[in-house]
Formats: structure tokens, C-alpha cells, sequence
């Protein structure tokens, strides 16, 4: 009896410890892909190539320790795609030393911006730790024409002027605005024509063209969300509160 007992005892401490070596063998093993293929716009579908892009995931730091993240070069090739691929992270601190998933987001971004009109692209966030196709991606939008327009909530004395802002692929659009102009009145600063940006959110998947004042705080910005196909038109009205 004390034999059966013994020998079932060291079946089961076996399994336990085969199904812990398959475990940790499974882990170490585990790796993720992230595939994109990059063109330039809708209305000009051509590959963005040896495009220079940074890969990027931080520590996935607490108190005592955490679990290292990384950070990696990559070029696009001749037909615009991007493969990239990433396995587990090294604890350390109290953590341990063993390998283990990191839960902070990824980001994908441009790390030179000499090509493509000084193009500054920025992709973020990408979930972890699973495959991601982001498919078909866009380096720019268009806007055929873009109509700037301040509403003056508050007047403009005459010995004082404004900068209004616009973010534009690999420049910034100034405009000076000068005083005086009366606190309740409409200005149609101009058109920019064929104005193109590059600022993709991927969480909405959509463009977006920010316009602010100089002297306003930062979330007072306008932000106009752009479709990837671009607009023909899009008119934006600044409030100069």
C-alpha cells in the first residue's frame, strides 16, 4: 500500500514538473508580429519606401521592478511594408530574472524626417503582446482648400498682434494678425491651398489639422479631424477668447 501510495506521489511531482518545463518552454518560445504597408495618400497610392521608422515599447515599470521593454530601427522595403517582430521582456528589480510579457502600449514613428517633405509620422497605441495587421497605412491627407477663419470674442488693441498656427506635413502654417480689431467681429485670415498633414491618430483612424493662437493655452487648439481619402474643403473657425 505504502508502495502504491509512493510511486502514484511521484507520478503526479513527474507530471507537475513535465507540464511546468512544457510551460516555461511555451513561454520563453512566445513571440508577436506587427505588419503594415505604408503608401503615401489615397489620391497617390505609391509605396513609402526605406522609410525609416522607430519601434518603440517602454518598461513596464512598478515599485520594486518591472519588465524591460525595447527599441528598434526599422526601414520600410521597396513596396512599403513594414514586418516586425517581438517576443518577451526581462524582468528585473524584485521582479525576478526570468522572461515575461510587457503590457505598456507600442509605438511606430519616424526617427528622421529628411524624406517626404519632412514628414513625421506617428502611429500609437498598438496593444501588446498579440499579432497586429494595421493593413493599409497613409503617410498623408489633403485638403484642397483650407479656410482659416479667427472669431474675435475679445478685442485686439492696435499696438498688439496674434500668431495663428496650423501643423502641416514637415511645416507649420503662421499667419500675423495685427491690431486693432474689435472684440465681435469675424476675420477670414486666408486659404491655404493644397495643404496636406500628416498627424494620424490611429485610435480614430483619421487625420487631424491643429490650429492654434499664440498666446491661448494648448487645449484651446482647434483640432479638425480630416477622412484618410482627405477634403475638398474645410473651413476653420479659431475663437480668440
Amino acid at each position: 500500500m505504502t508502495s502504491r501510495i509512493f510511486k502514484t506521489c511521484t507520478w503526479a511531482v513527474s507530471l507537475a514538473a513535465l507540464m511546468l518545463l512544457h510551460a516555461g518552454c511555451k513561454k520563453e518560445r512566445l513571440r508577436y508580429t506587427i505588419t503594415a504597408t505604408l503608401l503615401l495618400s489615397v489620391r497617390d497610392p505609391k509605396p513609402v519606401s526605406n522609410y525609416p521608422l522607430r519601434v518603440y515599447q517602454r518598461d513596464d515599470a512598478g515599485l520594486f521592478g518591472g519588465i524591460s521593454g525595447f527599441e528598434e530601427q526599422k526601414v520600410t522595403d521597396a513596396r512599403g511594408n513594414i514586418r516586425f517582430s517581438y517576443g518577451l521582456g526581462r524582468e528585473y528589480g524584485f521582479s525576478g530574472d526570468d522572461k515575461a510579457p510587457n503590457h505598456e502600449p507600442i509605438s511606430i514613428s519616424s526617427y528622421e524626417n529628411s524624406n517626404y517633405l519632412g514628414s513625421q509620422l506617428s502611429w500609437f497605441p498598438i496593444p501588446p503582446n498579440k499579432d497586429t495587421s494595421l493593413g493599409t497605412m497613409y503617410l498623408c491627407t489633403t485638403v484642397d482648400n483650407l479656410v482659416r477663419k479667427i472669431d474675435f470674442h475679445k478685442s485686439l488693441p492696435a499696438n498688439d498682434s496674434i500668431f495663428v498656427r496650423t501643423s502641416g506635413m514637415g511645416k507649420w502654417h503662421i499667419r500675423v494678425v495685427r491690431g486693432p480689431v474689435s472684440a465681435g467681429t469675424m476675420v477670414t485670415l486666408d486659404t491655404i491651398f493644397n495643404y496636406k498633414t500628416d498627424d494620424y491618430w490611429l485610435r480614430e483612424k483619421t487625420f487631424l489639422c491643429t490650429t492654434s493662437i499664440d498666446r491661448m493655452p494648448w487645449d484651446n487648439a482647434l483640432l479638425s479631424k480630416i477622412p484618410t481619402a482627405g477634403l475638398l474643403w474645410l473651413d476653420q473657425t479659431i475663437h480668440y477668447r
